[in-house]
């Protein structure tokens, strides 16, 4: 099973543009709602420290349509993961909150 490039591509950016609703899955794992189907993105590492992107697609269900993995951490799916991640667990809110404690202290 493979995803089209083009299909990666639209992922992306509209992660990037936050027109995709990110939400955590698992520690390693988010999932965006794309009706009646979903995205899941996920990250894995194995023995020897290879991580492994994986980006799939859902019917309502759950079972897998089309997947896709990289290995690359700079390419499309890490580039997605990584967007997803930070949505998910809402980082940039996060930091500017640690930031705004540590100023008042």
């Amino acid at each position: 099973m493979a995803l089209p490039q083009e299909l990666i591509a639209t992922i992306l950016e509209r992660t990037r543009e936050s027109k995709l609703s990110w939400s955590e899955l698992s520690s390693t794992g988010f999932t965006a709602p794309i009706k009646p189907n979903s995205l899941i993105i996920d990250r894995t590492v194995d023995r020897r420290g290879d991580v492994t992107y994986v980006l799939r697609i859902t019917n309502e269900v759950g079972t897998v349509l089309e997947s896709e993995e990289d290995y690359l951490s700079n390419g499309a799916i890490a580039q997605i993961y990584e967007l997803a991640r930070r949505q998910a667990l809402r980082v940039d809110e996060m930091l500017a909150n640690v930031k705004n404690a540590l100023e008042n202290l």
